[in-house]
């Protein structure tokens, strides 16, 4: 098992990101230096383990590479093992391997991307990069903004990858309906162009040291195009199943979100971290969940129906976001015990579901 597991490396991946989900959430209880620790757990080693067990499974897809991926799973888990010993000395020293983590999987992308001639994915090997960029300016610059920007760099990733997912839950949905087997759902191409360009100007901004003002303008606009794309899903066929509402309410978190964030800003209302909060439970985790739910169901031969215990998951995690963004202004026991909690279980029900599923089915190649 442990063997199919580095084989197929979404899974050991996957399951591994769920631990340094746990382990974060501990660190609100047990650590001095609380604050640093959970930002290590979650922007440095949850979403890189997110990103390396999605696109260890879809990049050789995209590029038609027939090769063994278990070498490279092991190095690259090699790699996050390193960092979990390392981070007991100083967590510089994981940020370090974590970021060596980045860099594998950039180059191991860029390889597959190149060697393809598949221009259309430069995209995820320039989001890669920009990831393994910002680690290693942290690393030997100390500067929290390049922790801070990563937040707004996975909007990016997501807005990339979920034009990509948001086909394939269309798809699945149609084949519900009655009838509508050949329909076909295309997103706005526009919108997410926008949202991309509008995402870039405001890390650019917040690298900058720019104004608030100037910060905000440019969060409002962000918000505001994800709240324009909204439309998109504005059909009965399509939001009468699970999975799209849940894509749905994660849409809808990112653009309340940035309009929050730019209000905020704008008019010096000390809400701002709130707001992120918000974007980082509700939005950059719950896409992280969508995607282990999505992927783990299609490659290991199940039809795209959310477990009950994944449902759950996902409900406690928008609650984790809003306890932490919304319940933490009007009462102190929302601001760190409750969200933690319910973040961390939140993971432990995927992870239930989906390890019974990873040990019982054969991994399967995308059926699409």
């Amino acid at each position: 098992m442990i063997n199919d597991f580095f084989t197929h490396p979404m899974r050991i991946f996957f399951l591994s990101s769920v631990f340094c989900v746990v382990l974060g959430c501990i660190s609100f209880f047990v650590a001095g230096d609380f604050v640093s620790f959970h930002k290590f757990a979650f922007l440095g080693l949850v979403c890189p383990l997110a990103y390396g067990g999605f696109l260890f499974t879809a990049v050789p897809d995209w590029t038609n590479f027939p090769g063994d991926l278990k070498k490279h799973s092991v190095a690259m888990f090699t790699l996050f093992v390193l960092s979990l010993v390392a981070m007991f000395l100083d967590l510089k020293f994981g940020y370090f391997f974590m970021g060596c983590f980045w860099l594998y999987l950039s180059v191991f992308s860029l390889v597959l991307i190149i060697r393809d001639r598949n221009d259309q994915n430069f995209s995820v090997a320039s989001i890669l990069i920009a990831f393994c960029a910002f680690d290693f300016l942290y690393v030997f610059s100390g500067d929290e903004k390049f922790l801070n920007a990563q937040i707004h760099l996975n909007m990016i990733a997501i807005l990339v990858v979920s034009f990509r997912v948001s086909i394939v839950m269309a798809k699945e949905a149609f084949k519900l309906e009655p009838d509508m087997n050949e329909a076909v759902f295309a997103p706005s191409f526009v919108y997410k162009n926008l949202a991309i360009s509008a995402f870039v100007l405001l890390i650019a901004a917040l690298l900058l040291d720019a104004s608030s003002q100037i910060v905000g303008f440019l969060a409002l606009g962000c918000g505001f195009i994800l709240l324009a794309r909204l439309s998109e899903w504005h059909h009965l066929c399509l939001l009468r199943h699970h999975f799209v509402i849940f894509y749905y309410l994660i849409s809808l978190f990112s653009g309340v979100g940035y309009v929050w964030l730019g209000a905020s800003e704008i008019l010096d209302l000390a809400l701002s971290s709130n707001a992120i909060h918000l974007i980082a439970l509700c939005v950059v985790m719950g896409v992280i969940m969508l995607i282990f739910n999505v992927a783990g169901l299609r490659h290991s031969g199940q039809e795209l129906v959310f477990l009950r215990l994944s449902r759950l998951g996902l409900v406690l995690l928008f609650a984790a976001g809003i306890s932490r963004s919304v319940l933490a202004i009007f009462s102190d026991k929302f601001y760190i015990g409750v969200p933690a909690v319910l973040f961390a279980v939140s993971f432990m029900l995927w992870a239930i579901n989906f390890y019974a599923i990873f040990r019982d089915n054969e991994f399967t190649e995308d059926p699409e």
